[in-house]
């Protein structure tokens, strides 16, 4: 049973490191994009 327990409970840290790891990756996607779009911006109005 402890070892289930264990099992379980790696398991469920994985999924929340995952999800974490995932959400980072995306914050840093679209703060590329804004980065880009500010770009573009700024070459437009030069």
């Amino acid at each position: 049973m402890n070892i289930e327990l264990e099992l379980v409970i790696t398991v469920i840290i994985a999924i929340i490191g995952s999800n974490a790891l995932w959400g980072f990756l995306q914050f840093l996607l679209e703060r590329k994009d804004k980065k880009k779009d500010c770009s573009k911006k700024i070459l437009e109005e030069i």
